[in-house]
């Protein structure tokens, strides 16, 4: 029945059985539900309706063809408008009034997929799709061909048998006119699969009645007529919570339309009250209304809400100072949020309940728009700086909100997993740019990934998406990572195996397939990513060796705040601490003052903030710029018999610097050297030199200088805030080999040792400084190593030296030895215009090595042991004796002055061979005269005086060592004891307890020469000298 039927039938209930206003709008209520699409002035009919008279069919009539599969009446499947094959059939629940039914919107509003459009010439029907195409049927198989020669069909009207799939339903049966043994038909099934396609099955008699196929095929015709509609009221103001009396209007578009409205919850009808004037709303209320007009159908019964309540206050804080306050309804939500200019450098990410005393890594909860409002309410404005880093971190601390790039390494090269797809529809590689642990350049969208861990397993997905993720396919190919649905093979790991004793660590695996993931090569270029089981003999895969996974993690903002002081111009003489700060004036750091920042600092113009030669800022954050200065001596060449003017530099600001970019560093009318260190040839390469293409300040990197004239270098651009990664090598079979000239790239003090910026187990202990007159000069953990200055260190292996950045003190001077400070001897010597120093430590650790002066005039001090000069010694604390070297440069008087650190000792002695002088130096400092070619092992450190080298009993008037036939033999023990065996330089060669009154040491271990033997026990300390010969 056509839709002005079914109201024309409305009408006629209304008149011939009185029905009330409400009924029959409670009918038209009804219609509605079948016919959803209409504007404020319109009832639009123009539905699919179940067509049940053939006769309603015309030519150029809009139809989609369904069939039903069951007995609910309201049950079918619509046939979509594919010409040909055999199209699947999409399921949907018909509307039903009266016993119409009508199309859902869910097929409606894809009609474009289903409809064809009706051609009809004398009972022959023609059915044309929205592509123009025919559906037809050729000579033989159950598809449907497009366009063929059999493209025409006959409809009959037809009632469903007992044995169908819905019986006893009224339909029809479409029949191919050049085939008239085929027809359309439904097919739910085949052998108890779902099958749910429509195809041209063949319609016999068994086939018509049974329960396979279903020839019963309903067809819903568009229609298109139009109903006036009175529009809907609408109320002012508009519903919602308001702290006072509101008066309230309702209105319809539609010219003189009568307005009913009800405020006691029921809907209203033509007997309720008529909207006349404005309504008084004092206390909360829910107001219904509906609009009406003879001759049309009525609106839609509407209702707003009103919640009257007390009024909240809202104040808003923007750093520090009240910006707005906010008076709204209690229970409301708090609608448009005030905007904030934020302050030079930082960004304003919105409002927070929560004042960050300092500044948080994570965003606090936020305030939007919808919040509603109980109570009295403190906002504050929330800043934070801005990242758009991509981080090297570890998968155990992503959460599945967190962007990742994954990627892996070969042969120094990086290359992520993209989602742009191959040919295959697998992962391609694209080559990332890395330095430092942080992705450089732009990462777009196809690289970004979402991992969601559980415990050691996880599952990647294309950022931003849930219902598709990486996965790997079943079977033998090994072209086989995708990214899909596939809900069996989607969860990884990182696996290490160990085969042959050969380790592969951390490769991606796919638990599932027991595969391993990495990026697949063909001539050295990287292609895709590709999935590879062990091989048959438990080889790992060839095409993926050597390659080491990373994952990046984006920080997108850091530093959040609530409170940001912006300083005025002053010059900072005396340490200081600020929390968080934007630079707007001018800011100087004088020598030793320190600046320190709790929380974050920005500064976007480098004349704003200068660090003077000697002074410190302490921050951690990015994107500070600035000007750092070092002052630089000149050297003075009319002086023959002082030189003075070098220093070891380096820049504090990321990434390399420019050499012509740094002011005054290279100038055209005055001599200057800068050189730096190349530790393969051990040569010092002057910039001079163009060979040697040295155009840049490294980061971490340190650099020798000198200029004839004093000069004020200045370093300008951002500071560097992370940490620092340093390559050291370490080339055999070279004198010194190992030394590298690195700086401190921060601005602030840096230590070497235990727990401080520099700590790493393969850097011998101690560093040196240059001074001024060109000596190397060693140092140990508690001297500061200053903001761009140099210093030379000495690895033991080729390694990646990481610097932090802290200025947190070292605990000790080797990673090695953490139990603690074991004790240190200090030695210097000097004349009246040099002076040099060496240490001895008795800690666990590789000794620094002595160097050179870069001044040959300087004379030096250092320890000989086993064919090496240490100028800082690490030696077991139960030494008696330790030889000290020196080489004067020019004949002259010396001084040699000890010290010790963390040792309880009243003396020490140093024993010159040269002169047979002994001397206490913790009491007196020993002078003497040396020339340039003396002996250097002119010394002795003694922890007794010169009765060691005497022939003969030391200390004791009885003999209880003797050697017998090769052994040893140590008498008269009392108790537990023990023996003690050094040699003639006072180095502990042997050391053993003994609970016997006798005790023998195979001489076997022992070469020709003089021995002390140490005797503690019960009686006391006897030492005794022997010779063995």
């Amino acid at each position: 029945m056509k839709t002005e039927h079914l109201l024309l039938f409305v009408a006629g209930l209304m008149l011939s059985l009185d029905l009330c206003a409400q009924d029959v709008r409670t009918c038209v209520s009804e219609v509605r539900e079948i016919h959803k699409d209409y504007d404020s002035k319109n009832l639009r009919t123009d539905e699919y309706v179940r067509l049940t008279d053939l006769s309603q069919l015309e030519d150029g009539s809009s139809v989609i063809f369904a069939a039903r599969h069951d007995t609910d009446e309201t049950s079918f499947y619509a046939m979509p408008n594919e010409a040909s094959g055999k199209p699947e059939g999409v399921i949907f629940t018909s509307a039903i009034y009266n016993g119409e039914y009508s199309l859902p919107t869910e097929i409606t509003d894809d009609e474009l997929d289903f409809c064809w459009t009706i051609d009809v010439d004398n009972g022959v029907y023609t059915f044309i799709n929205t592509d123009g195409d025919m559906i037809g049927y050729g000579s033989s198989g159950t598809d449907f061909v497009k366009n063929g020669t059999n493209s025409t069909w006959t409809i009959e009207p037809a009632t469903s048998g007992e044995g169908t799939m819905a019986p006893h339903h009224n339909a029809f049966i479409i029949t191919n006119v050049g085939a008239t043994n085929r027809s359309f038909a439904f097919r739910k099934y085949n052998n108890s699969a779902t099958y749910e396609k429509f195809a041209p099955y063949t319609n016999s008699e068994s086939n018509m009645n049974g329960s396979t196929y279903y020839f019963f095929i309903d067809i819903f015709m568009k229609n298109s007529e139009t109903l006036d509609v009175v529009s809907d009221p609408y109320f002012s103001p508009e519903a919602g919570t308001y702290q006072s009396t509101q008066y309230v209007t309702i209105e319809s578009d539609t010219e003189n339309a009568i307005i009913y409205y009800t405020v006691d919850g029921t809907d209203p009808n033509n007997t309720s009250e008529i909207y006349v004037d404005p309504i008084e709303v004092s206390n909360s209320v829910i107001i219904r209304a509906i609009a009406v007009k003879d001759g049309f159908v009525d609106s839609e019964v509407v209702e707003a809400e009103y919640i009257i309540s007390e009024p909240v206050a809202v104040t808003f804080y923007n750093n520090g100072v009240v910006m707005d306050v906010y008076t709204i309804a209690q229970g409301s939500v708090i609608g448009e949020l005030p905007a904030v200019v934020p302050p030079d450098g930082y960004s304003f990410k919105g409002w927070t309940e929560d004042v960050i005393e300092t500044y948080s890594h994570v965003s606090p909860s936020m305030i939007s728009p919808s919040t509603i409002i109980d109570t009295d309410l403190l906002l504050y404005a929330v800043f934070a700086i801005d990242y758009n880093n991509w981080i090297e971190t570890d998968i155990d601390s992503f959460t599945s909100s967190d962007c990742a790039v994954i990627a892996v390494s070969k042969d120094d090269n990086y290359y992520a997993m993209s989602q742009i797809l191959g040919s295959n529809g697998q992962p391609t590689a694209i080559e990332l740019e890395v330095d430092n642990g942080i992705i450089t350049g732009n990462i777009n969208d196809t690289l970004q990934w979402n991992i969601a861990c559980s415990d050691a397993s996880f599952t990647i997905f294309p950022k931003d998406i849930t219902d598709s993720w990486l996965y790997c396919l079943s079977g033998s190919n090994n072209n086989s990572v995708r990214i899909g649905d596939n809900i069996d093979n989607k969860i990884f790991e990182l696996r290490t195996v160990e085969i042959n004793e050969v380790i592969y660590p951390d490769y991606l695996y796919n638990i599932s397939t027991s595969r391993f993931v990495g990026v697949y090569f063909d001539d050295d270029v990287a292609l895709d990513w590709r999935a590879y089981k062990l091989t048959a003999s438990g080889a790992f895969p060839t095409n993926i060796k050597n390659q080491t996974y990373h994952f990046y993690k984006h920080i997108g903002s850091k530093y959040y705040c609530t409170n940001i002081e912006i300083p005025d111009s002053q010059t900072i003489t005396q340490d200081i601490t600020w929390c968080n700060v934007s630079l707007v004036n001018p800011i100087v750091i004088e020598k030793d003052a320190i600046l320190t920042i709790e929380g974050a600092i920005t500064n976007t113009n480098a004349n704003n903030l200068v660090i003077k030669d000697g002074g410190q800022l302490i921050h951690n954050n990015h994107n500070v710029v600035a000007t750092f200065e070092k002052e630089i001596g000149g050297y003075n060449l009319d002086d023959k018999q002082s030189v003075s003017g070098w220093f070891t530099i380096g820049s504090p600001m990321v990434d390399s610097v420019l050499l012509t970019d740094v002011d005054n560093l290279m100038p055209e009318d005055c001599n200057f050297d800068l050189y730096r260190y190349d530790e393969p040839t051990r040569e010092w390469q002057n910039v001079k030199d163009i060979t040697n293409n040295f155009t840049t300040f490294d980061a971490g990197r340190g650099y020798l200088y000198a200029n004839e004239y004093d000069a004020t270098l200045s370093f300008v651009g951002e500071l560097n805030s992370e940490t620092q990664n340093y390559h050291l090598t370490k080339t055999d079979d070279t004198n010194l080999s190992g030394f590298h000239l690195i700086s401190n790239p921060y601005t602030h003090n840096i230590y070497k040792g235990v727990n401080a910026a520099i700590d790493n187990p393969d850097l011998a202990v101690g560093y040196y400084v240059i001074t001024g007159e060109g000596a190397w000069q060693p140092m140990i953990y508690d001297n500061a190593i200053l903001p761009g200055q140099g210093v030379l260190i000495k690895t033991i292996k080729e390694n990646d030296l990481i610097i932090e950045k802290t200025s947190k003190m070292a605990e000790g001077e080797s990673s090695m030895a953490k139990s603690g400070n074991k004790g240190m001897i200090a030695i210097s010597v000097q004349n009246e215009s040099y002076k040099d120093m060496a240490y001895i430590s008795f800690e666990d650790g590789y000794g620094l090595d002595k160097v050179p002066h870069q001044n040959q005039d300087i004379p030096m001090i250092y320890v000989s042991v086993n064919n090496s000069d240490y100028a800082i010694l690490t030696i077991e604390n139960d030494t008696l004796q330790i030889p000290l070297s020196f080489e004067a440069k020019t004949m002259g008087e010396y001084t040699i002055s000890v010290t010790t650190e963390e040792m309880e000792i009243e003396e020490l002695f140093l024993i010159d061979k040269f002169t047979g002088t002994t001397t206490n130096v913790l009491m007196e400092d020993y002078a003497f005269i040396a020339k340039n070619n003396d002996d250097p092992s002119r010394f002795i450190i003694s922890f007794r005086d010169n009765s060691f080298l005497e022939d003969g009993v030391i200390n004791t008037e009885e003999t209880f060592a003797y050697i017998n036939n090769g052994e040893l033999i140590v008498k008269d023990l009392s108790g537990t004891a023990t023996i003690i065996i050094y040699d003639a330089l006072g180095n502990c060669i042997y050391r053993n307890n003994c609970c016997e009154s006798m005790h023998k040491v195979s001489m076997n271990m022992l070469c020709i020469g003089s021995y002390i033997i140490q005797k503690i026990d019960d009686t006391g300390v006897k030492i005794q000298k022997i010779i063995f010969d």
